[in-house]
């Protein structure tokens, strides 16, 4: 037996930081997908459907020489509306997978995808029916303003 230890991959590789690229350009194009199928009558398990057929489709066009490299979903997508705080990604027999959007609703969207281990997740929130003609008010523009800015402040307090 060797003692040789195999290098730690790090972003100071290109490989890497093109793997970490490949993957957030697979995982933003499919999120984009989701987040454009999120009107009204749109059933969740179907976006959830949507969002990881993106996800594997887009990984078919990644490093196809390589057959042995991993690919695959890192995080599978998850739709949480309204008071469903995080990572709902229904079956298609559970509760809650038929229900459907209806205007007004806040969608958060969740998503990943990696490529030999370097994952890229991405999650963003929309309002269903929501434009610039037709502007988020109430509570819900509130709560949405509110995680905003704590995600700004916390930000401000990472140290590099």
């Amino acid at each position: 037996m060797s003692n040789t230890k195999t290098p730690a991959a790090t972003i100071a590789d290109s490989n890497v930081v093109s793997k970490y690229k490949a993957a957030a350009d697979v995982t933003n194009s499919a999120v984009r997908k989701v987040l454009a199928a999120c009107k009204e009558g749109a059933k969740i398990i179907d976006l959830c459907k949507l969002g990881d057929a993106a996800i594997e489709v887009g990984l078919s066009k990644q490093y196809t020489k390589d057959k042995k490299m991993s690919k695959g979903i890192a995080y599978p997508t998850s739709v949480s509306v309204n008071t469903v705080v995080c990572h709902f990604a229904p079956g298609d027999n559970d509760d809650g997978a038929e229900q459907a959007l209806a205007t007004g609703d806040v969608v958060r969207v969740q998503l990943g995808a990696q490529i030999d281990g370097f994952a890229a997740v991405v999650g963003e929130t929309v309002v269903v029916g929501a434009s610039e003609s037709n502007p988020v008010t109430g509570r819900a523009a509130d709560a949405i303003a509110a995680a905003h800015y704590a995600g700004e402040a916390i930000q401000r307090l990472l140290k590099p």
